[in-house]
Parts: C-alpha cells; sequence; structure tokens
C-alpha cells in the first residue's frame, strides 16, 4: 500500500508542518483547497551539520531550480532528505562521505583556480 511505502513521508509532514495524518496515512485529509504551508519557518537539521545541511540545500536548488514555478528550497527538499536520512541508519555513511568527498573536490580545485590565477598574473 502506498501508506507504507511512504510512511517516512507522512511521518515528516507530521512533524515539520503539523498536517494531521488520517487513518489511511493522507496527511492531508479534509484539507481541501486551503493554502498550506509548503516548508517549515524553522528547521533545525536533525542529521547533517550546518555545512553539510547548505551543500544538500544548494545541491537541490541545482537539482530543481526556482524558475516560474517553486523550486526545492520552497518545498523543504533538503528539509526532507535531512529527516529520511535522519530515520535511517543503513543511507547516512554514504551520503555523509560522499559531501565530505564533494567538498575536498571543491577545495582543491579553487586551490588549483587560485595557483593558476597566481601564476598568470
Amino acid at each position: 500500500m502506498d501508506g507504507d511505502r511512504f510512511y517516512g513521508f507522512w511521518q515528516w509532514q507530521k512533524q515539520q508542518l503539523g498536517f494531521p495524518a488520517s487513518a489511511n496515512g493522507d496527511s492531508l485529509a479534509g484539507v481541501g483547497n486551503a493554502a498550506l504551508p509548503i516548508k517549515p519557518v524553522e528547521n533545525r537539521p536533525p542529521f547533517f551539520t550546518a555545512a553539510e545541511y547548505a551543500m544538500v540545500e544548494r545541491l537541490a536548488e541545482i537539482i530543481i531550480p526556482s524558475d516560474r514555478t517553486p523550486g526545492a528550497k520552497e518545498a523543504g527538499v533538503a528539509e526532507f532528505i535531512d529527516f529520511m536520512v535522519a530515520s535511517d541508519p543503513h543511507e547516512q555513511y554514504g551520503l555523509r562521505s560522499g559531501l565530505a568527498w564533494l567538498h575536498a573536490l571543491r577545495e582543491q580545485t579553487v586551490v588549483e583556480l587560485t595557483a593558476q590565477t597566481e601564476f598568470s598574473a
């Protein structure tokens, strides 16, 4: 059943946005067409450090940019990723080491670009 597949999502909606869940797991039951907040006003990442969270948020913005429609930042994609990773220990090591690798690659690229600029001046 879809309610079981998306249990983490329903829990996130309930915790972050305060939506009541119905018996079948539909957290938007009875809400109708009311304008609802998409993203929590304040977020304290339960898993990522501040630097890791900023990187996840930026990567999500690159993948789902804000153009004529809301993007990843407005939809709270980074908050959702953080919540899901915090609740799944099997995913934590891979995500954290992948972010560390990406950070190291970025730092190496900055050093190389700086060195190239200094030699060409």
